[in-house]
């Protein structure tokens, strides 16, 4: 099986962690990236835009319930 046949399958970077965000996995957005690092993804996607740094936080937050999530996305 070729390569690229294999990567096909896999969602993109911002789809996974929307995932993880979702199914309550992951309690922060550090949580997220710590994650997608463990499964071979580069995340820098997520690194470089502060808002769907904020979405995730807040469907973290939403999701695992944790309040944690938004005050440190927020930096308050």
């Amino acid at each position: 099986m070729r390569m690229s046949s294999l990567l096909s399958d896999r969602p993109s970077a911002v789809e996974r962690a929307y995932e993880l965000a979702r199914d309550g996995s992951c309690a922060s957005v550090f949580e997220i990236r710590k994650q997608m690092k463990i499964e071979g993804y580069a995340i820098r996607e997520l690194t470089a835009a502060p808002s769907l740094t904020r979405s995730l936080g807040k469907l973290c937050a939403t999701h695992a319930g944790g309040t944690q999530v938004t005050a440190s996305i927020s930096g308050k």
